[in-house]
C-alpha cells in the first residue's frame, strides 16, 4: 500500500497549475526586461518573479512525491549520493557554520537506484537536520552496511520534536516549524522516495538532544565497488 493516497490528486493538481504558472513566469520576466526604464515597475516585477519561483519550486518538489521511472534505475556509489546532497545543502542553505561529520564503511556496495530522487531524499533529511540547529552545529553521517541493507544515519543535535509527534512526522503538509513557513512536504517527499526503492526511514527524538534519521535501502541487485 503506497504511503499516500493523494498522488493522483497532487499530479493532476500539478500538471493543471505547473503550465500556467510557467507561462506567466516567462511574461513577467519579459516584461521586465522591455521595463528598464521604469523602476518602479521593475521592482514590482521582480516581486511577482521571486514569488513565482517560490510556487514553481513547490511544484517540482511535489512531483518527487510520484513513482520514478524504474527504467532509469542504475548502479550508483552511495557515498557520492551522499556527498552531492551535503554538498547542495550547503549551498542551498548557506550553513558554512555547520559541520557535517561523515564517516563511510569500507568497500561500500554500489546501490541499484534512481539516483536524483535518492540524493533529493538525503537532502530533504539534511535539510531538516540543519533547520533544527542553531547558527552553528554537527550535524554526523554515518554510511554502513549489512546483510540486506546500506544504511544512512543522520543525527543532528538542535530542537527535537516531542515523541507524540513521531508517527505524523512523514505525513504530507505536516510540520512542527510553523513559525517559519515550512510547508510540510520535505520528509514526505524523503519517506515516498525511499518507499519507491524498497526501503524504511525512521526519524526517533530527544527533545533535548536532537533528531537521528536512519533511511535502509535493500541491497538487492548491488554490488561491492571495484
Amino acid at each position: 500500500k503506497s504511503p499516500y493516497n493523494t498522488m493522483e490528486i497532487l499530479s493532476g493538481v500539478e500538471h493543471d497549475l505547473k503550465n500556467p504558472l510557467s507561462i506567466i513566469l516567462f511574461e513577467m520576466q519579459e516584461l521586465q526586461r522591455i521595463s528598464n526604464s521604469q523602476q518602479d515597475g521593475v521592482e514590482k516585477a521582480q516581486t511577482v518573479i521571486n514569488q513565482l519561483e517560490i510556487i514553481n519550486d513547490y511544484f517540482d518538489r511535489i512531483r518527487l512525491l510520484q513513482p520514478f521511472p524504474t527504467n532509469e534505475m542504475r548502479d550508483v556509489d552511495f557515498d557520492a549520493i551522499v556527498k552531492n546532497a551535503v554538498s547542495s545543502v550547503k549551498m542551498q542553505m548557506r550553513c558554512s557554520d555547520v559541520k557535517f561529520e561523515l564517516a563511510i564503511q569500507e568497500n561500500m556496495p554500489q546501490l541499484f537506484c534512481y539516483e536524483y530522487n535518492l540524493q533529493q531524499a538525503i537532502q530533504q533529511v539534511l535539510v531538516n537536520a540543519v533547520e533544527a540547529l542553531d547558527a552553528n552545529g554537527t550535524v554526523e553521517i554515518d554510511l554502513k552496511y549489512d546483510r540486506n541493507d546500506l544504511i544512512c544515519t543522520i543525527v543532528d543535535f538542535g530542537v527535537g520534536f516531542s515523541k507524540d509527534l513521531e508517527e505524523k512526522i512523514f505525513d504530507l503538509f505536516f510540520t512542527t516549524k510553523k513559525e517559519s513557513k515550512a510547508d510540510g512536504v520535505g520528509l514526505s517527499i524523503a519517506h515516498s522516495i525511499v518507499y519507491n526503492h524498497g526501503g524504511t526511514i525512521q526519524l526517533t527524538c530527544d527533545e533535548k538532544n536532537g533528531t537521528t534519521a536512519v533511511i535502509k535501502i535493500p541491497r538487492k541487485n548491488s554490488g561491492k565497488k571495484n
